[in-house]
């Protein structure tokens, strides 16, 4: 696995002796400054001063050379001039303080600054706990503490998602994430994981899917295909984390597969979209023949589709699944159908 992490330059300094702090008496505390990003402690009788820049600099973006220790880089106060300027407002003894060292070297942050933990996808026992460098004081312990609960509970007693890994599991490109669950053992698996009911063949039903300890992981909308095959629509960012709950819960026998990049969707709605449909199918779709929730398994214009009797709108609508090389021929179809209808995309 390659999370999307990369080391950047990070400076922090160490003055000499600061006669307020030597004489101050009890320890000085930590302290952050959110608007200036800088942080600081005291060091001996002096302040480590710690600075993070709005443009940072990029460090080995090509990779960390294997034979990478703890070496220092070379500083460049230059870049971080104008965080001192901020800093000496905010404490004015460091404008009369002497630099005792500067120090330049490698962290390693995520896109969004935030940790990423998970266990590593395909590789039993073997975890991922990677980019806590920025908020280790803060975060380090309860960043542990998660990990721990993860790996001897199975789920962390907190939801971690803005630290889990699978948050950079995509962006919404083909709608929603599709998982395959089928073969013998599907329906039974998704009564004991899923809360609501499950439907039968030809049926659609939502339902929030649950961990062994009843908490919430994922909103999805569980369409039977056949007795025991099913798809599940649900959140695209979430895929990965689903991926990994699926590898981990599902029993032997029961095959999962994530299809989502298989199918693309196009949404159709409004008061005359069941006669636009008629046009383009040789089913019979009328109100009773096709009801709210259902789906099944069609040809839409020529091509084969799942068809969900859904919509979002609020009003009449369904969703259309297609193969990604059939989606412009199912597009054509619906706009050439719909060209009376005042049709638009």
């Amino acid at each position: 696995m390659a999370p999307p992490v990369q080391p950047m330059e990070h400076h922090y300094l160490l003055t000499d002796t600061i006669d307020e702090v030597k004489n101050f008496g009890p320890r000085l505390p930590c302290g952050i400054d959110y608007d200036a990003n800088i942080y600081f402690r005291q060091e001996r009788d002096g302040i480590l001063l710690g600075t993070y820049e709005p443009v940072g600099v990029p460090w080995k973006v090509k990779g960390t050379p294997w034979d990478f220790g703890h070496e220092l880089l070379n500083p460049n106060l230059e870049h971080i001039a104008d965080r001192l300027e901020l800093a000496f407002q905010r404490i004015p003894q460091l404008a009369e303080a002497g630099i005792r060292q500067t120090i330049n070297g490698p962290f390693t942050f995520g896109p969004d600054g935030n940790p990423m933990i998970r266990p590593a996808p395909g590789m039993h026992n073997y975890w991922c706990a990677v980019g806590a460098m920025a908020g280790f004081c803060q975060g380090g312990g309860g960043v542990g503490l998660a990990m721990a609960e993860w790996m001897i509970d199975g789920e962390p007693s907190i939801d971690v998602w803005a630290m889990d890994v699978a948050r950079f599991g995509g962006i919404e490109l083909a709608n929603f994430a599709k998982h395959i669950i089928k073969d013998l053992g599907a329906r039974e698996w998704l009564k004991k994981t899923m809360a609501g009911h499950i439907p039968k063949a030809g049926c659609i039903a939502l339902n929030p899917m649950l961990t062994e300890k009843g908490r919430l992981y994922g909103d999805l909308t569980v369409a039977c295909l056949g007795d025991d095959d099913f798809m599940l629509l649900g959140s695209e960012a979430m895929q990965d984390a689903h991926n990994r709950w699926f590898a981990r819960t599902l029993p032997e026998g029961v095959i999962h597969e994530n299809q989502t990049a298989d199918w693309h969707g196009i949404g159709l709605s409004g008061p005359k979209s069941r006669e636009l449909l008629s046009r383009i199918v040789r089913e019979d779709v009328s109100a009773d023949a096709m009801k709210f929730r259902d789906t099944r398994r069609t040809y839409v214009g020529g091509v084969p589709v799942v068809l969900n009797r859904l919509s979002f709108s609020g009003e009449l609508g369904y969703e259309i699944y297609c193969r990604p090389q059939y989606l412009i021929r199912l597009a054509e179809a619906i706009e050439e159908a719909g060209a009376d209808l005042n049709y638009s995309w």
